[in-house]
């Protein structure tokens, strides 16, 4: 009989976030955020963003840095080599939107949606977020670090490469679309009861 071929692990490729130039950055305010309009190496901080609305907007190597407001609508947008820094949101909805090379960090928001949206080379880290809603979204090498995230939402969405081994989602739905995602041994124990109810295994002592 011949040998059975070994089993080899595929490699998880990490986020490749493109690092801003920081002289390159010309300072901003809220105004240089239009719709449907190019937005290309600015830097706003401490910004309030109230009012602003970039739904349909292109953000090009560009940083937020510590933007305030509690409600902003970018869907349908793109952003490309952008960071947003420990900005503190009530709503963030980013439905539809493409985002690719994008670093979240700090911070806190509330509702973070990204309904249909397509993430490539996406960071969160080191974030508070109550309800992220990936519904739908298409994920290529993601990473999520030291997140605190309440609920997530993964209905349909589709996962390459998407690393979730540092966060602890307190609930998830849709675990069935987690197949592509790495998570570790403790989010595997958080995660077996939903599993097995999505398997319709039942647990009995």
């Amino acid at each position: 009989m011949p040998p059975l071929p070994r089993r080899t692990r595929s490699r998880l490729r990490a986020p490749a976030l493109t690092a801003l130039d920081a002289a390159a950055l010309e300072p901003a305010g809220p105004e240089a955020l239009r719709p449907d309009e190019l937005a290309d190496s600015l830097l706003l901080e401490g910004a309030d963003l109230t009012g602003v609305d970039l739904r349909g907007s292109r953000i090009v190597a560009s940083r937020l840095d510590r933007p305030r407001v509690p409600e902003l609508r970018a869907t349908d947008g793109s952003w490309r080599e952008v960071e947003l820094l420990s900005p503190r949101v009530g709503a963030l909805a980013l439905d539809g939107a493409a985002l690719s090379s994008v670093l979240i960090s700090g911070g806190k928001v509330d509702w973070l949606s990204l309904r249909g949206a397509e993430l490539t080379d996406v960071v969160i880290e080191d974030a508070t977020i109550t309800s992220l809603d990936l519904t739908e979204a298409r994920l290529t090498r993601v990473a999520l670090r030291d997140c605190r995230i309440d609920e997530l939402t993964m209905d349909r969405a589709t996962c390459v490469d998407v690393d979730l081994r540092e966060v602890r989602p307190g609930v998830v739905h849709g675990v069935d679309a987690l197949r592509g995602a790495t998570v570790g041994p403790a989010q595997l124990m958080d995660l077996a009861p939903q599993l097995a109810e999505q398997l319709g295994i039942r647990v009995a002592d």
